[in-house]
Formats: C-alpha cells, structure tokens, sequence
C-alpha cells in the first residue's frame, strides 16, 4: 500500500443538520475505510453504519470501492418508509377528497 495522502470528505445528512468531517487517507483506501476514519457515526449513535449505502458524488459505491483525491463519500441512511407505499397513501387520500 502506498503513504501518499490524499483529501477526501464523508458527509452525512440528515433532515435537520448536515455533518462533512474532511480527512486525509492513503491512496488505496476503501470508501468503508474512509466512512469508519471518519468517525462521522459518532454523530448519530442510532446509525447503523453495516446498514447504509455509500455513493461519491451522488453516484452509489460498493463499501470496497477505492477513493480518490477529491472525493465526497456520502452515507445514504435506509428509508423509513417505502416511496412507492407513500405515494399510493396519498392518491388514494386525495381520491376521497375530490
């Protein structure tokens, strides 16, 4: 593994605050290495971080993806609810109200 350096940013947010911890990694690391360097789930002790997905760039990444200088790893948190489930909830609302 190589020591060069390189800058990276995690960031996570949520519907109240955004959290980005900006840190340096060694060329070869993971996108998971990076989030668990980051220590960003300190913020949120309900995070479960084996849970998440992970993206660059709003681009979704596999936990071993390699990073590169630059990157914005971003932690997608699991829905709460079903997009598909919600919607119908509100065609069917707004059927019985017309």
């Amino acid at each position: 593994m190589s020591t060069e350096r390189i800058a990276v940013e995690v960031v996570l947010a949520l519907p109240e605050q955004a959290y980005v911890v900006a840190l340096e990694v060694v060329t070869g690391t993971t996108v998971l290495n990076a989030v668990e360097r980051s220590r960003i789930a300190d913020h949120l002790p309900s995070l479960v971080i084996s849970e998440c997905r992970f993206g660059v760039f709003g681009t979704l990444r596999a936990p071993e993806t390699l990073v590169n200088a630059g990157d914005r790893i971003e932690l997608y948190r699991p829905l709460s609810a079903d997009p598909k489930s919600q919607r119908r909830r509100r065609a069917a609302a707004q059927q019985l109200d017309d």
